[in-house]
């Protein structure tokens, strides 16, 4: 990433357009000039990615992801209200350590015991991360980032296979066979995004250009998994979905 990031640079493009944390990064490592607009990234400010919401600063702006863990794991007790031990699964290149002391805390308000586990970048990092999960772990909440979303498919397999209900704020992790999708709707963020780099063309600085929330969200369930795992939704939660994988 970042020799095709230096590569845009030296093309002396007008905007560089990213997504997820690791492109942003490569991008703000070639360039301090040229604007940068993240159609998303989560967790912005923690990571140095920008000064503030309202004031990003420097030459990058966007949008930010909003959907946290604690939200998802409020759905996973919604749906399993068994989960008592739950493991939040992240990629430590492009989470904070702050995130995750925050989230722990957090986990107590839905009486959920909380374990943070990495996923390394090896070859090997689904499993090795699934034999580090506690003893008795019934609940798996899954960061948005893109090593775990590349890793969709062993994630989501590993997790029904040990009976554990997942969760994540990608759509790609209920069509892997996770029980549900909460989060942004990403491909209206990118349109959104567009607006960004079209005030950017007519003369907007990013410094001066407020980072922006999403405001569609989705929820879809995956009852066929639902069914594997001996759950039955409520119908309070089926009511609210915006689509059901069927058996």
């Amino acid at each position: 990433m970042p020799e095709l990031a230096a590569d845009l640079v030296r093309s002396r493009v007008d905007v560089i357009v990213t997504t997820g944390t690791p492109a942003t990064y490569a991008a703000m490592q070639a360039t301090k000039t040229v604007p940068i607009v993240f159609g998303s990234a989560g967790n912005v400010v923690e990571k140095g990615i920008v000064a503030s919401l309202t004031r990003p600063g420097g030459n990058v702006t966007g949008l930010t992801f909003q959907v946290g863990p604690l939200k998802l794991y409020q759905l996973l007790k919604e749906a399993a209200p068994r989960t008592t031990r739950g493991i939040y699964l992240y990629d430590p290149d492009s989470n904070t350590r702050g995130v995750a002391e925050r989230l722990r805390s957090q986990a107590e308000a839905v009486n959920v015991v909380w374990q943070s586990v990495a996923l390394l970048d090896d070859p090997k990092g689904v499993p090795q991360a699934f034999a580090e999960f506690g003893r008795g772990t019934n609940g798996l909440v899954l960061d948005q980032a893109s090593r775990l979303q590349l890793k969709a498919d062993q994630i989501c397999g590993l997790a029904s296979q040990r009976k554990i209900p997942a969760v994540g704020s990608v759509r790609k992790f209920a069509d892997a066979g996770c029980l549900m999708y909460y989060g942004e709707n990403v491909d209206d963020m990118f349109r959104r995004s567009a607006g960004l780099v079209d005030k950017i063309l007519k003369g907007a600085k990013p410094a001066d250009l407020p980072v922006e929330h999403p405001t569609k969200f989705d929820l879809v369930i995956n009852l066929k998994t639902a069914k594997a795992l001996g759950l039955t939704i409520p119908p309070s939660l089926l009511g609210r979905a915006d689509e059901v994988i069927h058996p």
